[in-house]
């Protein structure tokens, strides 16, 4: 069985993910080592999928976590489940500080996009941080809310749930 958690950044996805009672991996590590190797997006992509093709033929259950939509998904999940915080101050604050983390942890990469990258594409490169893109906590509420919305429309099918009670569901279930 394919699993996918799917849930808005910041979620706790990966988080849960080291919780799980089966194999489980995240699709930001195995596009982000595909674009070490690869560096286009083509064959980033094709790189993925036949990664993912590897896991899925290697494992009988499994977990793969990420907010991607199904035109972007290199497998066909067998469940999906949405994955919430309703903790948004917590949440919010938890969000910048692993951004902030992320930026000085890739310091270097950061300077290199800084200073090699073609102007108009530099901000691709810090679309999902927070701590460059800051939001008020309203906006970033109405934000979580809209991306929460957005998943349960791509995935109608999904339960949503929060990472304890969605953990007490796969130690049930599988």
């Amino acid at each position: 069985m394919i699993i996918y958690i799917v849930g808005a950044s910041g979620s706790g996805k990966t988080t849960l993910l080291k919780k799980v009672p089966i194999p489980g991996y995240d699709l930001d590590d195995i596009y982000e080592t595909n674009w070490n190797k690869h560096r286009k997006w083509e064959t980033v992509q094709k790189g993925a999928k036949k990664d993912i093709e590897t896991l899925t033929k290697k494992h009988k259950d499994i977990v793969f976590v990420g907010l991607q939509f199904n035109k972007d998904l290199a497998f066909s999940p067998d469940v999906v489940y949405i994955l919430i915080r309703t903790d948004y101050e917590k949440f919010y604050r938890d969000k910048l500080v692993r951004d902030l983390n992320l930026l000085c942890d890739n310091k270097k990469e950061y300077e290199r996009v800084l200073s090699k990258e073609p102007v108009n594409e530099i901000k691709k490169h810090f679309g999902f941080n927070d701590i460059v893109n800051m939001k008020s906590f309203d906006d970033f509420k109405l934000d979580v809310e809209k991306t929460n919305k957005d998943i349960q429309k791509e995935f109608p099918k999904a339960e949503t749930f929060t990472a304890d009670k969605l953990l007490i569901k796969l130690k049930t279930t599988l």
